[in-house]
């Protein structure tokens, strides 16, 4: 590859040679920059559609295997190790609260039907809470909850707890 050059005089008369270095990887450097941005760009449009509706976080209060919101007890697995003066929160996937007849009472707001299933929005104990509901179920005028125990996560100052068994 040739090395542009400019010939110009110096300030005592003598010719000066200035060399402008170009470097034979900085084009693909650059191809590189921008393959590297298109990629980041589809990985952050990718990962906020597959965690589309986002989880739900409700502000709890832990009583050994138990989590308490507003006046509605929940069931854990487990008793979860926090400290008494965390701020502790249960954490659960809208795929796994259940709508039917049964459970917890909830006020639905807002149903969303998005093609594959619908996406109900509704108050429980006083905080927002999104549930996924398959496209043929029905929703009931009065409505309740469950969470499937399984898919529960407790979290501590935004921290996941570690949980002991029961």
């Amino acid at each position: 590859m040739a090395i542009p050059e400019s010939i110009a005089a110096d300030a005592h008369g003598e010719k000066a040679i200035e060399r402008q270095s170009v470097y034979v990887y900085e084009a693909p450097v650059r191809i590189w920059h921008w393959v590297n941005a298109f990629a980041i760009l589809t990985l952050a449009l990718t990962g906020y559609f597959i965690g589309s509706p986002g989880m739900n976080v409700l502000p709890v209060k832990i009583d050994g295997a138990t989590a308490v919101i507003g006046d509605q007890t929940i069931a854990l697995n487990a008793a979860p190790e926090t400290a008494p003066t965390a701020r502790v929160e249960l954490g659960i996937r809208p795929e796994f609260v259940r709508l039917g007849r049964e459970g917890m009472p909830v006020t639905i707001s807002k149903v969303e039907d998005v093609g594959r299933h619908k996406v109900a929005r509704a108050l429980f104990a006083g905080q927002p809470l999104t549930i996924v509901v398959p496209e043929d179920d029905e929703i009931p005028a009065d409505s309740f909850v469950t969470f499937d125990r399984g898919a529960i996560n407790i979290y501590a100052d935004s921290w996941r707890v570690k949980t002991e068994a029961v």
